[in-house]
């Protein structure tokens, strides 16, 4: 009985995650009570750079917390985009945030 719940739960919050395809989506899983929700949606943004390392340059010093606040930041900065992709604006908001040295020549 405990296991199936477990799953179940488990499935739930996938799929919270997954329909989280747009900016305003995404933050609102992050920025929720939801403390699953707000798990999921940080494994989601340390896969991401994890599964970009020649393309962004996120100091590995960086924080989990400190990672979500610079993605909250961007949202907040550019609410303009937040019916695009959640990877594009992730993308954008950890490139303006952390820019690689070899792009500011």
């Amino acid at each position: 009985m405990f296991r199936n719940l477990i799953a179940t739960l488990i499935l739930f919050c996938i799929s919270l995650l997954a329909n989280a395809q747009d900016g305003n989506s995404f933050k609102n899983i992050i920025t929720s009570n939801n403390p699953t929700g707000k798990a999921l949606g940080n494994g989601y943004l340390i896969g991401f750079i994890q599964g970009q390392p020649n393309t962004l340059c996120v100091p590995q010093t960086a924080s989990q917390e400190q990672i979500v606040s610079v993605v909250l930041k961007y949202f907040e900065n550019h609410p303009e985009t937040l019916h695009h992709h959640q990877a594009s604006l992730i993308f954008n908001a950890l490139n303006e945030a952390w820019p690689c040295a070899s792009k500011k020549k």
